[in-house]
């Protein structure tokens, strides 16, 4: 029991030193930290919290640059999608935080403009946060990219239901 404790107690320490491994190794060898993850993380726990982390460290101009990175040394990084970004957008937003939720998602809709699901997210963070009109000019946008993407038909109502008077 005593042995058992004491393995317990390193945990949190080997997760913060593995942590930080590959948050480096995502800006130097980004192939090589996808690669780590998707043979170490199945449940992908240590990856989402790698990219908030970096996130977090970076800021989101660097942290921006660091994902073209990615995306340039592996075309089909997991990490660095549209799929994926979405998905941290929708992490920020799930805990409230508008500010990083918005600056991700805008981020997505620049690097996949001709997507209307990151406009559809954006709005979605935008209209959470407060802002109606600009998740407004976003629905319209993913409609505008594409009239019959998955989310049209609300995308549609909301713009009925918001519109300006």
């Amino acid at each position: 029991k005593e042995e058992l404790s004491r393995h317990v107690e390193k945990i949190p320490a080997a997760y913060k030193h593995e942590l930080q491994q590959v948050d480096s190794d995502l800006i130097d060898n980004p192939v090589a930290a996808e690669q780590y993850l998707a043979d170490q993380d199945p449940l992908r726990t240590l990856a989402t919290a790698a990219i908030v982390d970096l996130f977090r460290s970076q800021g989101p101009e660097k942290f921006h640059q660091i994902v073209v990175k990615m995306r340039k040394a592996n075309p089909k990084s997991r990490l660095a999608s549209e799929a994926g970004i979405n998905a941290l957008g929708y992490n920020f937003l799930g805990q409230n935080r508008y500010a990083d939720a918005i600056a991700v998602l805008r981020m997505n809709t620049e690097d996949f403009p001709k997507s209307p699901n990151p406009y559809d997210s954006l709005a979605e963070a935008l209209f959470k946060s407060g802002d109606v009109a600009q998740a407004r000019a976003m629905y319209a946008k993913a409609l505008e990219v594409d009239p019959n993407y998955v989310n049209a038909e609300f995308a549609q109502k909301f713009l009925a239901e918001h519109s300006e008077k």
